[in-house]
């Protein structure tokens, strides 16, 4: 056996595994991409077909896993955005004005200090002298329920999602979203009067 010989013969072995590997890694991306659609709670993509009777061609084979892989990469950043552009529930005071800076920025300072003067950063408060108002910003259910429908559409035009569980008068974040459009809109009024 020549020195030449033996080299064709090593290039053929190294592309027969590289090219049995393909259907598998293939399997692989489209795997990550039902698990990632999965996850964007979209439909999953259409499967490919049995790799079994190795009647595709390498060069077939190799464009397939690019499309799933490709197919992967871009369902990864829509994925990172869908979680970038969605506010968490959450049952927390502070964190809900946290989470809404993202949608109305510079409204936290106002919110802290508003809501500790009102109805403090801890569970709800009610109001039980007479003026229904409660919660962190000791909204009165009809005030509230007045503003959130605006501040819960300009959340979503502004490219966000929240669930609409959370528009809720007894909600941290709904409480959240509604004063802090109010500030970020100049719609307070004089409901918190300094």
């Amino acid at each position: 056996m020549t020195i030449t010989t033996f080299i064709i013969l090593i290039c053929l072995i190294v592309a027969h595994s590289a090219s049995a590997s393909i259907p598998s890694a293939t399997a692989k991306a489209v795997a990550g991409v039902w698990k990632c659609e999965d996850e964007r709670r979209v439909p999953r993509s259409r499967g490919i077909d049995a790799w079994g009777q190795g009647h595709h061609s390498e060069g077939f084979r190799r464009a397939l896993l690019s499309r799933w892989e490709s197919k992967l990469s871009r369902c990864l950043e829509r994925l990172r955005w869908q979680q970038q552009h969605t506010i968490p529930t959450t049952g927390d005071w502070q964190t809900s004005v946290r989470l809404v800076q993202r949608v109305f920025p510079g409204t936290s300072s106002w919110l802290l200090y508003i809501s500790h003067r009102e109805g403090g950063w801890g569970p709800f408060k009610m109001n039980y002298q007479g003026s229904g108002c409660g919660g962190w910003m000791q909204f009165m259910p009809s005030t509230y329920y007045a503003y959130a429908p605006a501040a819960f559409a300009a959340v979503r035009s502004r490219g966000y999602t929240v669930d609409p569980a959370n528009n809720d008068w007894r909600s941290p974040l709904g409480q959240a979203i509604t004063a802090g459009y109010m500030k970020w809109a100049n719609r307070e009024g004089c409901h918190w009067c300094l």
